[in-house]
C-alpha cells in the first residue's frame, strides 16, 4: 500500500505541475478528485482494480487538496478545451454546474449504468430532466467529543466506554440540547482558562445550513424556485451562531487568536485543534474518523448526535430519546463538457459507482450505502460504523443537503428581503 501511495504522489506532482493536455489515446481516462487523504486511498484501490480488470483502458488520477484551486483549474481546462475525462464534484452543485454548461449530458449513456441509486442522491444529479452526474457516496454529520478533555473538566465519562453504562453524551442517551452544549463548553473554557475551548459552532461542518436546518429551516422553495433566506428556522440558525460568538467575546475569548495559534494550516489535519487536544467538541462528518485514525494513536473520543434546540426534545425518536437531526451530502461522478473518450469514461464511472467500486469504498471507509442493492446486503457495514451503525439512519434522521438551491431563483429579491429582516 505504501508503494501505491508513493506512485500516487508522483502522479499528483507530475499532473499538478503542468497543464493537462487533451486525451488523444483511446482508452485513456484522466480522473480529477477535489480532496486528499485519507479518502483518496480508497479511490486508488478502485482505480487500480479497474485498470487490472480492464486492460484496454487506463485511468490516471490527479489530486487537488484545495477545493478552490480544483474548481479554478477545472474551469480553465473546460474553457481551454482540454478538460479531464472524469471528475468528482459535490452532488448539490451538479445542477449549478450543468446550468453553467460545465458538464456533459450523461442521459444518452445511462444504459451503461446497471444499478439503481437511492432517490435522494439520484435527484441531485438531475437538471431540467436530464442526468449530468452519477452518485458516488453519501456522508453525515455528528458531534465529535474528546473524552479526556471532558473528564478532566469534571464530566463523568466512564474509562471503559465499551460497556453498556450510559452517560450524558452516549449516543443511546439521545441528543443533548444546545443550552446544555453551551453549559458544557463554558465549563471547559473556564477549567482550562481558555487555553482549551469547549466548542466553536462554526468550526468544520458547523455551516449556517447545519444550524439553520437544525432549527427546522428551509433554505429553498423548490416548487416556487425561490431561495428563502428569511425563513424563521434559517434566521434562528444565524442567531444561534451570532449569540454564541458574542458570548465568547464577552468571556474574553478571541477566536482569531485561538485559531491562529492552534489551527495554523486548515489543509493539514494534523494541526486540527480537536486532534491536538485543544478543542473538546466539534461538528464533523463520517470522514473525520479516518482522519483521526491516521493522525493519532489511541485517541479517546466519541460521536453522538448534533445537539438540538430547546423544545425539539418533545418530539421523541424512540421512547425516552429525543429525535436526532443531521443532513447528508456527498460526491458524484461527472464528465466535463468538451471531454473526449466519453464512453470509456462512463465505463469507469459505472465500475466505481457500482457493486465492485462500492464494495471497496464502503468496506474501508465510514461512508453510507447509497444504492438499493447494498441496503440489506450483509458484509457492507463499515468497520467502525458511525455509532455502531445506528446514529444516522437516513430515512429517520437525515435531511438532504440544505444548500441545494434551485437554479433560476429570484435571488435579488430574496437578498433585499434578507437585508430588511436584519
Amino acid at each position: 500500500m505504501k508503494k501505491l501511495f508513493v506512485i500516487a504522489v508522483v502522479l499528483i506532482t507530475v499532473f499538478a505541475s503542468c497543464p493537462h493536455t487533451p486525451t488523444e489515446t483511446k482508452g485513456e481516462i484522466v480522473f480529477w478528485i477535489p480532496f486528499g487523504s485519507p479518502s483518496d486511498k480508497y479511490l486508488v484501490e478502485i482505480v487500480n482494480k479497474f485498470n487490472t480488470t480492464n486492460p484496454s483502458m487506463r485511468v490516471t488520477w490527479v489530486q487537488y487538496e484545495d477545493s478552490d484551486e480544483y474548481l479554478e483549474r477545472l474551469r480553465d481546462a473546460i474553457r481551454d478545451g482540454n478538460p479531464p475525462n472524469v471528475i468528482l464534484i459535490d452532488r448539490f452543485s451538479v445542477a449549478q454546474r450543468a446550468a453553467e454548461m460545465y458538464l456533459h449530458d450523461l442521459t444518452p449513456y445511462l444504459n451503461i449504468i446497471t444499478h439503481d441509486f437511492l432517490s435522494f442522491a439520484w435527484e441531485e444529479t438531475q437538471f431540467r430532466e436530464r442526468t449530468y452526474a452519477i452518485p458516488f457516496d453519501a456522508d453525515v454529520r455528528g458531534l465529535f467529543y474528546n473524552r479526556n478533555i471532558l473528564r478532566e473538566a469534571g464530566f463523568p465519562i466512564p474509562i471503559d466506554t465499551d460497556t453498556d453504562e450510559l452517560y450524558e453524551l452516549h449516543w443511546k442517551s439521545g441528543p443533548i440540547t444546545l443550552a446544555r452544549l453551551e453549559e458544557i463548553s463554558r465549563t471547559v473554557n473556564e477549567h482550562f482558562n481558555n487555553t482549551k475551548i469547549g466548542f466553536i459552532p462554526q468550526m468544520d461542518q458547523g455551516w449556517h445550513y447545519t444550524w439553520g436546518s437544525n432549527f427546522g429551516g428551509e433554505f429553498a422553495d423548490a416548487a416556487g424556485r425561490n431561495i428563502t433566506p428569511t425563513n424563521q428556522g434559517v434566521i434562528a440558525g444565524f442567531r444561534f451562531l451570532f449569540d454564541w460568538n458574542n458570548n465568547m467575546r464577552k468571556a474574553g475569548i478571541d477566536l482569531n487568536d485561538f485559531l491562529s495559534e492552534y489551527y495554523q494550516n486548515q489543509y493539514n489535519y494534523s494541526s486540527h485543534p480537536f486532534i491536538r487536544g485543544n478543542l473538546a467538541m466539534t461538528i464533523n462528518g463520517d470522514w473525520f474518523m479516518d482522519i483521526i485514525e491516521r493522525y493519532t494513536e489511541d485517541f479517546d473520543y466519541g460521536v453522538t448526535f448534533i445537539p438540538i434546540p430547546e423544545g425539539y426534545e418533545d418530539f421523541p425518536w424512540t421512547e425516552g430519546v429525543s429525535r436526532p437531526h443531521t443532513w447528508t451530502g456527498g460526491y458524484a461522478f461527472a464528465i466535463p463538457r468538451g471531454s473526449r473518450n466519453t464512453a470509456e469514461a462512463m465505463r469507469f464511472i459505472e465500475f466505481a459507482s457500482g457493486p465492485v467500486g462500492q464494495r471497496i469504498y464502503i468496506s474501508n471507509s465510514e461512508k453510507l450505502r447509497l444504492f438499493g442493492a447494498f441496503l440489506s446486503k450483509k458484509g457492507f457495514t463499515p468497520p467502525i460504523s458511525l455509532i455502531s451503525g445506528k446514529l444516522f439512519h437516513l430515512p429517520e434522521t437525515a435531511r438532504l443537503s440544505p444548500s441545494v438551491i434551485p437554479i433560476g431563483t429570484r435571488s435579488l429579491r430574496c437578498r433585499k428581503e434578507s437585508l430588511k429582516a436584519r
